[in-house]
């Protein structure tokens, strides 16, 4: 599965990484495959536990499966495909991901 670069921007500032979100911009390609996001994320200390944490859900969602990040996960790739504007979606989204 691949993200656009603006996506990664986009979230990473809506979670708090403003001075990663910035250098996402210069250093991502245009399209970015889910190896090159762990590399990113390594490269700036961000793990996945965090980025979920951060957007209210569980690092739980790793263990669990169909868990909620999945599912997320899935929701996204569908929209994006049908052609909808990642910022929507992932303003759409994120309220799911804080579901306890």
């Amino acid at each position: 599965m691949a993200y656009s670069r603006q996506w990664v921007v986009d979230t990473l500032r809506r979670i708090g990484y403003s001075q990663e979100a910035d250098e996402a911009l210069r250093d991502l390609p245009e399209q970015v495959d889910l190896q090159q996001l762990q590399e990113f994320g390594d490269r700036h200390g961000i793990s996945r536990d965090e980025l979920v944490s951060r957007m209210g859900g569980s690092p739980l969602g790793k263990c669990v499966p169909n868990s909620v990040f999945q599912i997320i996960i899935s929701e996204s790739g569908r929209r994006t495909r049908e052609g909808q504007d990642q910022a929507e979606i992932t303003d759409e989204l994120h309220p799911i991901a804080s579901l306890r």
